[in-house]
C-alpha cells in the first residue's frame, strides 16, 4: 500500500468531516472588511520581512539540500514516503511555480529521483532516464516539501486573508492570520492556514494547516526556525512538522543544510519534456 494511502485510512480514523481550522473569532463572526484588511496588512509584513515575494520569483529556482527525519515508529511506517529515515534529499524547486523535483542522496535510492511538471509525475534513473506516470504519491509530496519550504513567500497569494488576534508563543507576542483561497469557510479540495507571525520580526513562527489532499480530517503545523539569509532573503533552515499547532508530538523534521539560489539554471531540470502538461 501506497505511504499516502495508508495515512489517508490512518487519519479516517479521526473522523470523515471537514476539518475546519479557523480561529474561533472568524467561524462565529465571519471575515468582515476590517480582519480582512489588517490580516493583509500583516501578512504583507511578513513577507516582505522574509525579503519580499517578488524578490523571490526573481531568483527563478532554487537549490535546496535537506535530511527529513521522522522520530516516531507509528508516523514512520504509516505515512514516510522515503525508505529510509533521515534520508538526504536535493531538491530543485521553481520559485514561481509548482514544478519541483526531489533527488535522493545516499541509501538505496541514491541518484533516483521524482519530479512533478506542470503537475504531471514522473521518475529518474540514476542514469538520468525519465519516465512520465501518474503517482499520488509523487504528486502530493513532491509540491508538499516544496511548499514547506515556499511558504515565507508564496502563501501571501491567499484571496481570502483575516486577521483572528494575537497570542504569546514562548513569551513573545504574535499576530494571527488565516490565509486561504476562495471562500472562508472550509472546502472539500483547498487547505486552510493560520499563520503566527512573531509581531517583533514580523517573520513567520508557526503555521497550522489542513492536508485535504490526503483526507478532509487531517490537519498539522509546522514550526520554522534557525532562520539565515541567503540571497537577499531570510530562509528558515529547520522545519518541525508536529501533529498540531501547540502540540510536541514531531511528525517530522527538515533540516536543510544548504540553499542555492539559480537564476534559472535548474530550467532543463524542472522541465525535462516540456511538451507535458496536465492540470492542478
Amino acid at each position: 500500500m501506497h505511504r499516502a494511502a495508508a495515512f489517508a485510512l490512518l487519519a479516517l480514523a479521526l473522523g470523515a468531516c471537514t476539518t475546519d481550522i479557523r480561529p474561533e473569532v472568524l467561524q462565529d463572526e465571519g471575515v468582515t472588511p476590517e480582519a480582512a484588511a489588517e490580516g493583509r496588512a500583516w501578512l504583507d509584513k511578513m513577507v516582505a520581512a522574509h525579503g519580499g515575494a517578488d524578490a523571490f520569483r526573481a531568483h527563478r529556482d532554487a537549490e535546496v539540500v535537506f535530511t527529513d527525519t521522522w522520530p516516531a515508529w507509528l508516523t514512520r511506517t504509516a505515512a514516510m514516503p522515503w525508505d529510509e529515515n533521515g534520508q538526504t534529499i536535493r531538491m530543485a524547486a521553481s520559485t514561481t511555480g509548482d514544478d519541483a523535483r526531489l533527488t535522493f542522496v545516499g541509501g538505496d535510492d541514491d541518484g533516483h529521483a521524482w519530479g512533478l511538471q506542470s503537475w504531471m509525475t514522473y521518475t529518474v534513473e540514476p542514469d538520468g532516464a525519465v519516465e512520465f506516470d501518474e503517482d499520488d504519491d509523487l504528486r502530493f509530496w513532491v509540491p508538499t516539501m516544496a511548499y514547506f519550504f515556499a511558504m515565507p513567500w508564496r502563501i501571501g497569494e491567499a484571496d481570502v486573508v483575516a486577521y483572528a488576534g494575537t497570542q504569546d508563543i514562548d513569551g513573545r507576542p504574535h499576530a494571527v492570520v488565516y490565509a486561504t483561497w476562495g471562500q472562508a469557510e472550509p472546502q472539500d479540495d483547498i487547505d486552510q492556514y493560520v499563520l503566527y507571525i512573531d509581531a517583533e520580526t514580523h517573520l513567520l513562527s508557526h503555521a497550522a494547516y489542513t492536508v485535504r489532499e490526503l483526507v478532509l480530517a487531517s490537519h498539522s503545523a509546522v514550526r520554522y526556525t534557525d532562520v539565515r539569509e541567503v540571497g537577499g532573503l531570510k530562509v528558515p533552515h529547520t522545519l518541525i512538522m508536529v501533529e498540531e499547532f501547540g502540540s510536541d508530538a514531531v511528525l517530522h523534521r527538515m533540516e536543510i543544510e544548504s540553499v542555492r539560489f539559480t537564476g534559472g539554471a535548474l530550467a532543463d531540470t524542472l522541465k525535462p519534456d516540456p511538451s507535458r502538461a496536465g492540470s492542478k
